[in-house]
């Protein structure tokens, strides 16, 4: 099947929360509010995961962005582990107060 869609999931989040309308709400309920208040989200630049830093290495993730914090400009990585099936026992493990 020359026409079929591999990692259909991984590419749904990135083109869905490549957008800032929806990750901005997506980082609001993610982080802690005291962080999230530190977010110029205003600022916010969304660019593909994967990139070279001024060293010359290589990093991955789902999504990168840069955004100002506190006026310095800061990078996010970021990386969700999704799944495309109900996992009831990990779903128990991370559950708690």
């Amino acid at each position: 099947m020359s026409g079929a869609v591999h990692n259909p999931h991984d590419k749904f989040f990135r083109s869905w929360f490549s957008r800032p309308e929806n990750l901005i709400p997506f980082l609001q309920t993610a982080l802690p509010a005291e962080v999230f208040g530190q977010l110029d989200t205003t600022t916010l630049d969304i660019s593909d995961g994967t990139f070279i830093d001024e060293e010359h290495r290589e990093h991955f993730s789902d999504l990168s962005a840069t955004v100002q914090v506190q006026g310095l400009e800061s990078r996010l990585y970021i990386l969700v582990e999704h799944k495309s099936y109900s996992d009831h026992r990990n779903w128990l493990q991370h559950s708690g107060p």
